[in-house]
């Protein structure tokens, strides 16, 4: 009975934490699809930017809320279990990590059927992960899922690839040779 009250407590903590409330906030204020605005990101800075400071400044309150929330919801639902108040959160961020990934997988998808071949794509991300490799870069850990390719690369492995936004180079370059041999 406890793993499924762990299990629905990570769940539940996934749920609260896609909440998009920066997207929310813009379009009840502004009707604006906030995804289309600037950077495209639903965080406070770009809220702020479509629709104004105090939007802004609400879609950062909530947007920290959310994570102390998977909190609470794991003390509300075992307040004993100190493991699970750690582990609900980071659950939920792994959890929102491999979506990310699959997304990326699907701009590979996309950006080769607007090319009209895969291949190119494939050789440029190669190109930037040998790069990243050979070239030392000076990257703040936070800014690095910016990038297309992990300009960390030569510093990651191990537990790193389970927070990165974007799955390895390697994997991606074999998803584009599969469609390449697809078409």
């Amino acid at each position: 009975m406890q793993l499924i009250t762990d299990i629905v407590t990570v769940i539940l903590g996934y749920i609260l934490g896609s909440i998009p409330f920066g997207l929310l906030i813009v379009k009840l204020k502004t009707g604006k699809d906030l995804r289309t605005v600037e950077s495209g990101r639903t965080g406070g800075t770009n809220a702020a930017r479509a629709a104004g400071f105090w939007a802004g400044l609400l879609t950062a309150i909530l947007d920290i809320l959310k994570g102390a929330g998977a909190v609470w919801l794991a003390k509300a639902f075992d307040p004993t279990n100190h493991v699970l108040h750690i582990l609900a959160p980071i659950g939920a961020m792994l959890i929102q990590f491999a979506v990310f990934r699959q997304r990326e997988f699907e701009a590979d998808r996309v950006g080769a059927l607007i090319l009209g071949r895969p291949e190119p794509l494939a050789h440029a991300l190669v190109r930037l992960d040998s790069l990243a490799h050979r070239i030392p870069m000076q990257v703040a850990p936070a800014a690095a899922p910016l990038a297309q390719v992990n300009p960390l690369a030569s510093q990651s492995g191990g537990l790193a690839k389970l927070f990165s936004t974007h799955p390895p180079t390697a994997e991606r370059v074999a998803r584009l040779g599969e469609l390449a041999q697809a078409r």
